[in-house]
């Protein structure tokens, strides 16, 4: 389904299943389906293309071991490398073992200098081939709401006992000397944005891996937390095109991609176009990827000065517009934030 809306988006082509890479081979981006990258930075960026981002295993992790005192904010969660990549071994249960305060005073976060990841501790490095020497550990903060000395405790299960009788916080804290991790409250908490499926009652066909998807994968499409969550939430059906030149556009006939239009499966997102490739077949090619023939503008730049200082003036004048294939989307998108302010009162 990811693959009818926005094409070959992946860092792993040759996954894509049901022979897609073979009808049409493009890389223009459709305009539905955000931009997504396939280094490891676009972990902290949060704009990693959806093969590389559930291939490690990511998610939202606590970094408190004990919360005592409740006048102080929880420690935010931030996006770790949390599980091993399928093996079944020793490491991997170590790594996703749930661990006691105790035990997690010993097993805290650590980030990767080599590779920029940070995983929920030294264990899930292991499962992904990281090097000791590479990983940086996380700083353990203790806040109390008393003045405290851990100076003359001599265990783990000590500092554990006294800060709970003393109401302390623990929890960990990223080192100076690394790159800030996403933090999950970026990801979860903005304001009017929808995280969740079928808040529209729109989506006809269920399905667990898309809505599995919406909940987890990071990389904000306009309003909605992911593109997997406005494939759950999607415009009201119309009807559609589901042929190539159907518009007049298409200026350079190509057999693949009208086989690519008729047998890829439809897209509940790419309305009025029936999928990724039929839209491509209804443009006209030699205009730049990802632009709509929906409006004819000119776009004049000039300096005036105001109190001495100068500044650029920019004007827009639209020459002609063609609203036949922005109208749908358009009201669609007004109805579907409707439905999410209703949603939340």
């Amino acid at each position: 389904m990811y693959v009818s809306a926005c094409g070959k988006q992946l860092c792993d082509q040759s996954k894509i299943s049901h022979g897609y890479q073979l009808l049409y081979n493009t890389s223009v981006n459709l305009g539905v389906c955000p931009p997504c990258e396939c280094d490891l930075e676009c972990v902290a960026r949060g704009d990693c293309c959806p093969d590389l981002f559930f291939s490690l295993h990511l998610s939202c992790t606590e970094t408190k071991l004990l919360q005592q005192n409740t006048h102080e904010p929880d420690a935010p969660l931030f996006i770790m490398v949390g599980t091993c990549n399928g093996k079944t071994s020793d490491r991997t249960r170590q790594c996703e073992s749930t661990f006691s305060p105790g035990e997690h005073l010993q097993n805290g976060p650590v980030t990767s200098r080599k590779t920029g990841l940070t995983y929920k501790n030294k264990h899930c490095s292991q499962c992904f081939n990281e090097s000791i020497k590479d990983l940086i550990p996380w700083k353990l903060e203790i806040d109390c709401l008393n003045p405290t000395d851990f100076n003359f405790v001599s265990s783990y299960s000590e500092i554990i006992s006294l800060a709970t009788e003393q109401k302390c916080n623990i929890f960990y804290a990223v080192s100076d000397t690394v790159r800030q991790p996403r933090n999950c409250s970026t990801v979860n908490e903005a304001p009017g944005y929808v995280n969740k499926c079928n808040i529209t009652e729109t989506w006809q066909n269920y399905d667990s891996s898309i809505e599995y998807a919406c909940h987890h994968y990071d990389n904000r499409y306009k309003f909605f937390r992911n593109i997997f969550c406005f494939m759950c939430n999607p415009p009201k059906p119309t009807t559609l095109i589901s042929e190539c030149n159907v518009t007049g556009y298409w200026d350079n006939y190509r057999v693949d991609l009208l086989e690519a239009c008729l047998r890829t499966p439809k897209s509940s997102i790419t309305t009025p176009f029936k999928n990724y490739y039929c839209y491509l077949c209804n443009r006209n090619s030699t205009i730049e990827s990802s632009k709509y023939l929906d409006a004819k503008m000119n776009i004049s730049q000039m300096m005036i000065a105001i109190n001495d200082e100068r500044y650029f003036k920019f004007e827009f004048h639209i020459e002609a517009l063609d609203i036949r294939f922005i109208k749908d989307k358009i009201i669609n998108d007004i109805h579907l934030q409707d439905e999410f302010e209703k949603g939340k009162e």
